[in-house]
């Protein structure tokens, strides 16, 4: 007995897994993710950068997810930025404390507020979030 694959539900939101992308050549692929490392580290989103990477010839979901792993990229660097950020502050803090001792109270006052103005920095970095929108139902037009 034949058994028929039609009573497997594909979601038509989901991504296509990587094995089943189509296949471009290796020069190709490697300009195309150049150019998009270039664009995410300039600000750009996923659409932007797959619309641009189209533009040279790639398909639609290749140009994705080539985009999508350049700004995931991205602001995975931009965390660990962020890391080093706060691990500054919280030194230029210490320093400060070490200098109440031989001070009095202003130069380290001032000396830890400018520390904690570089933790405040650095998590901001490090908790700022991409938006990177997940393929979903679309909400019906209002009529």
């Amino acid at each position: 007995m034949a058994s028929s694959n039609s009573s497997v539900k594909v979601n038509p939101y989901s991504l296509a897994s990587s094995d089943a992308l189509p296949q471009i050549d290796e020069p190709l692929k490697r300009k195309a993710k150049q150019a998009a490392t270039k664009l995410a580290a300039g600000g750009s989103v996923v659409g932007s950068i797959s619309k641009k990477l189209q533009t040279m010839g790639i398909d639609a979901s290749n140009a994705e997810a080539i985009a999508l792993d350049a700004v995931m990229t991205r602001s995975r660097f931009e965390r660990l930025q962020g890391v080093g950020i706060v691990g500054f502050g919280m030194c230029v803090v210490f320093a400060g404390y070490l200098l109440s001792f031989v001070f009095i109270r202003r130069i380290p006052l001032a000396i830890a507020i400018t520390g904690l103005f570089f933790v405040m920095l650095g998590f901001s970095r490090i908790f700022h979030r991409s938006k990177i929108h997940r393929p979903g139902p679309r909400p019906r037009k209002m009529q």
